[in-house]
């Protein structure tokens, strides 16, 4: 659960960095940040209703071991 908070910090602070840098005022600025989230979570719904609406999710037992194992490791020294 914490691992998209990673993700949506990153999008949170690139966003308000490069609005502010063409002069954005801060509450345009915010509501782009809200914006680019809102949509950056509904896009991450639609792909998991898509893989589990075309029942994609067996194809997850083909990834390598230690592909799973480093994004745990990511999750684990990041959260």
């Amino acid at each position: 659960q914490d691992v998209g908070l990673i993700f949506l910090s990153q999008i949170a602070t690139s966003v308000f960095v490069k609005a502010t840098a063409v002069g954005s005022s801060y509450p345009d600025a915010l509501a782009t940040v809200l914006v680019a989230c809102a949509g950056a979570t509904a896009g991450t719904g639609a792909l998991v209703w898509l893989v589990g609406k075309l029942k994609l999710s067996g194809y997850v037992q083909l990834l390598p071991l230690p592909v799973v194992g480093g994004y745990l490791g990511y999750i684990g020294y990041f959260c």
